[in-house]
Parts: C-alpha cells; structure tokens; sequence
C-alpha cells in the first residue's frame, strides 16, 4: 500500500509542477497578446491621425 501512495503523491507533484510551467507560458502569451494590442492602436493611430483616443477605448 505503502508503494501505491508513494506513486500517488510522485504523480500529484509532478502534475504541480507541469501546471506551473503551463501557467508561466500562459502569463508569457497574455502579455504578448497585450503587447500586440497595443502595436496594433499605435499602427491604426498613425494611418487614421483623425481618430481620437475616445475611439479605442473599448479596447
């Protein structure tokens, strides 16, 4: 039995600390994401000089 948990436990950490690194790649792609959001305001800013910056923000 004694095996049997031992396993259980190894395989609960493991999955922690795959978790972890999916979670770090997460926060990695939201702030590229973000990133690219923000190019993408400053691009259409410079074609459209016309537009204000009450037309992005529901961005």
């Amino acid at each position: 039995m004694s095996n049997i948990m031992q396993y259980l436990i190894q395989l609960g950490e493991e999955f922690r600390d795959s978790y972890k690194t999916v979670d770090g790649r997460i926060d990695e792609v939201i702030q590229s994401l973000d990133l690219l959001s923000m190019r993408i305001a400053e691009v259409e800013r410079r074609m459209n000089p016309n537009l204000t910056d009450e037309d992005y923000k529901d961005e």
